[in-house]
């Protein structure tokens, strides 16, 4: 059996993106994959993507922020960070990379997003389905998204929402 593709997920606190992605790389890549994720600046593994992961199957209750440093000098044969399109949204750039890297056809992607104008606008124009997060801001009027007119695929008020339609989704398919 050849080694196993070793991937490193790079964010700042490596406390909920770069940890989902490590658990779900993980669980759908197998023995294929060794995968690990760390921060620049660790803070803590944030309860939200515990309680996230659990409800679709993934327990990483055991799983702490890592720092970059634990990993220098080690090889990788991916290193994944959000900065690698050199574009920010709403710019096509960061979804015409995934699809370059991935392969994947767009039709069959789901992005999930809290923002119309940075999310659900420029995915839906690439043919992505979407998912808006509409969740209350814990101080109104703060923030910098733009206003747009966009209908995403689905609308939903938090991550736990989403979380448990995948479950309860995932149960009518397998019936478990």
């Amino acid at each position: 059996m050849s080694e196993p593709i070793r991937v490193i997920f790079v964010c700042t606190g490596n406390s909920a993106r770069s940890q989902m992605a490590e658990a779900i790389l993980r669980r759908d890549g197998g023995p294929a994959f060794d995968v690990v994720s760390a921060g620049v600046d660790p803070r803590g593994v944030n309860p939200l993507t515990i309680q996230a992961l659990d409800k679709v199957g993934l327990d990483i209750r055991g799983a702490r922020s890592k720092s970059v440093g634990e990993f220098l000098g080690q090889p990788f044969d991916y290193v994944i960070t959000a900065q690698q399109a050199r574009a920010y949204k709403p710019s096509l750039q960061i979804f015409k990379l995934a699809q370059q890297r991935t392969g994947a056809v767009p039709s069959r992607w789901l992005h999930v997003g809290q923002s119309l104008y940075h999310d659900v606008v420029p995915a839906q124009s690439l043919g992505i389905k979407t998912v808006w997060v509409n969740r209350a801001s814990p101080r109104p009027g703060a923030g910098a998204a733009k206003t747009a007119s966009a209908r995403p695929d689905l609308e939903l008020p938090d991550l736990k929402s989403l979380a448990q339609l995948t479950s309860e989704n995932h149960e009518l398919q397998t019936g478990s």
